[in-house]
């Protein structure tokens, strides 16, 4: 996996290309938040629309799962959002790993369709 993690205008961006490895996924997520978190930033997108891969549930669970508890764990009084865009079958209909890192309490959407990223971080489009 090949990332570039930027500082844009209201947010931090991460583009992500190759095939999907489950503990770099990690490693990335948790680099952008902390990014996110050091540029002074509530906002992270994800662009993952380079990236194939299909991975299994419990791969989803784990990433969920790390990523969210990263974020607990070194956020401190600071709040983040997280919107990952993709492509089916790398982002899966049920959209597990988004329902576990929200019942954890990371605020984070999964989605086919760039524009409902954007509307969730509330950005207008950087492209």
């Amino acid at each position: 996996m090949r990332y570039e993690i930027r500082k844009e205008a209201d947010h931090t961006r991460i583009d992500v290309a190759g095939e999907y490895e489950p503990s770099s996924a990690i490693k990335i997520l948790k680099a952008g938040i902390e990014a996110a978190l050091a540029q002074g930033f509530h906002k992270l997108l994800v662009d993952a629309r380079q990236l194939t891969g299909n991975p299994k549930t419990l791969q989803r669970f784990e990433l969920g799962e790390s990523v969210a508890r990263f974020y607990h764990d070194t956020r401190g009084p600071d709040f983040i959002r997280v919107a990952l865009v993709g492509h089916e079958p790398l982002i899966d209909k049920e959209r597990f790993g988004q329902v576990v890192a929200n019942n954890r309490g990371l605020p984070v959407k999964v989605t086919t369709d760039f524009e409902e990223a954007l509307r969730f971080l509330e950005l207008a489009d950087p492209r």
